[in-house]
């Protein structure tokens, strides 16, 4: 992936330049992207999509930076750009001052940028290892928690995703701890985990926005282990009490800023506008009916997350409906179940997986809230919600297809899952094949590999693409030859 990939990574990277000339947190519509900031990008090619708001500065895109019929020139002239991801609170860019303050002074963009996507790599790496530890404790049988963990770390958006300079992989790491706490009775019965959960949940949704769907999603845990008699009813409610109280009181500056600044606790630019063209609950209510909402959220789920480049939009499009098949097969089996008098004992945890379901039906809410919001404030094709607003909770998702594909029996389980893995290995593979072409201008095969290694630091070039290929290869070929002894030899290994 080149530099400022897709169209706002780049606004990511000045929230960080303006804290390190201003210090104080940018405001949506009065703060500008730093022309400190502009003047560097401008001798990099980018995409299409950041072309249309950087065109003035001088910026080239990749098949007209790579033909050398344009040099790029920075043009002090330009006007201000808008700072639209000022929206954003200012957890994550904070903690990223300090990580680019051990540079020197004079070291390249191209430095800055490799630094803070490895520190992103290193969050989202943490946030797999939870998820794989968790698989543990709620899959008993080994060989089949190898075979969920291997389709959760063979899902390639939430890492596309996350190594991006931008605010996802922190809120995603700290949020998956959250929901760890609330799958698992044992720590969520406990005080010191509960406290633990509400540390996490400000610290959560100060990261990213999207973070808020946890808060009904811990309430809805605590309310389970209530019911299912692990704890009392006022332990129940001392512990709503300090977890909520603990996350208010992480969030209070943020939304105390956010309320003198934009009249409103959650911040989004397209609520910005309706609030200005006073909609009320009529226009919603028309939207909602005028629009695909459902369809299109169903949409994500099946067969638009399965993989994309990036924030560019790069699509890999001949097997998302051999995706979708796969996945209402496996969720086809509760049907099956609630007719068939037959019994069978799940390899998921029941409890764990439903509220995986319960995860997942909260963020399709969130996001349909914003997808309505879109459609009223740009019109009926100004929909924004995008398949990786699902990370967070894409390997929860995993984990509930692979219980609902369970249901049918072990073996269809094993075929549908090995299934889905091959899906998204060749979804990979493919992918990258088509970010090479489309960041390099065009070009294939060597002379890509070449162009792109010219826009990356020192050390990230053919040689450690190449070295890097053979090594994921050589993983695949393990994990799965090991995944086929565990499934299949009748002798323990």
């Amino acid at each position: 992936m080149p530099p400022f990939e897709g169209w706002d990574e780049y606004q990511h990277l000045a929230y960080i330049t303006h804290l390190q000339i201003h210090s104080d947190r940018p405001v949506l519509n009065k703060t500008t992207v730093p022309r400190e900031l502009l003047q560097d990008i401008v001798y990099y090619p980018v995409s299409d999509s950041m072309l249309e708001q950087t065109k003035e500065t001088g910026s080239l895109d990749y098949k007209t930076y790579f033909s050398g019929d344009d040099t790029p020139t920075y043009n002090d002239q330009h006007g201000d750009i808008n700072f639209y991801q000022a929206q954003h609170g200012e957890l994550y860019y904070r903690l990223m001052l300090p990580v680019l303050n051990i540079l020197p002074d004079d070291i390249s963009i191209l430095s800055k940028v490799c630094l803070l996507r490895s520190v992103n790599f290193g969050l989202i790496t943490l946030s797999l290892i939870s998820i794989l530890w968790l698989v543990q404790h709620i899959v008993h049988d080994r060989k089949y928690a190898a075979l969920l963990g291997l389709l959760i770390i063979s899902q390639p958006l939430l890492l596309i995703n996350s190594i991006r300079i931008s605010n996802d992989a922190l809120a995603i790491m700290i949020g998956t701890w959250v929901v760890i706490i609330g799958l698992l009775p044992k720590l969520r019965s406990n005080l010191f985990f509960v406290l633990l959960a509400g540390l996490l949940l400000g610290l959560s949704c100060w990261a990213k926005t999207t973070s808020f769907v946890l808060l009904p999603f811990w309430a809805c845990c605590l309310g389970i282990s209530w019911y299912q008699k692990e704890i009392s009813f006022k332990k129940l409610v001392v512990m709503l009490f300090l977890s909520f109280l603990i996350a208010l009181a992480i969030l209070f500056k943020y939304f105390l800023f956010n309320l003198e600044n934009y009249g409103m606790l959650f911040v989004m630019q397209e609520a910005l506008i309706n609030k200005a063209n006073n909609i009320g609950i009529s226009d919603i209510t028309k939207a909602v009916m005028n629009s695909e909402v459902f369809s299109d959220i169903f949409k994500l789920w099946t067969k638009k997350s399965i993989w994309v480049g990036g924030w560019s939009m790069l699509q890999v499009t001949g097997v998302r409906n051999i995706y979708l098949i796969l996945v209402s097969i496996s969720l086809f089996s509760w049907i099956y179940r609630t007719i068939s008098s037959k019994k069978i004992e799940p390899i998921v945890q029941t409890q764990s997986s439903l509220l995986c379901f319960l995860l997942c039906l909260l963020t399709s809410l969130s996001i349909g809230w914003h997808y309505i919001q879109c459609i009223i404030a740009w019109g009926v094709d100004g929909a924004t919600s995008c398949p990786w607003y699902l990370c967070a909770s894409l390997p929860f998702f995993l984990i509930f297809i692979f219980d609902s594909a369970s249901r049918w029996s072990a073996r269809t389980c094993v075929a549908l899952m090995l299934a889905l893995i091959s899906l998204y290995l060749y979804a990979d593979i493919r992918g990258s094949m088509a970010m090479m072409s489309y960041y390099s201008g065009g070009a294939r095969g060597v002379e890509a590999l070449g162009r792109l290694a010219t826009i990356h630091p020192v050390g990230l070039g053919t040689q450690t693409l190449v070295i890097s290929t053979a090594l994921f290869a050589g993983l695949i070929v393990y994990l799965m030859t090991t995944q086929v002894k565990l499934l299949f030899w009748k002798k323990e290994t």
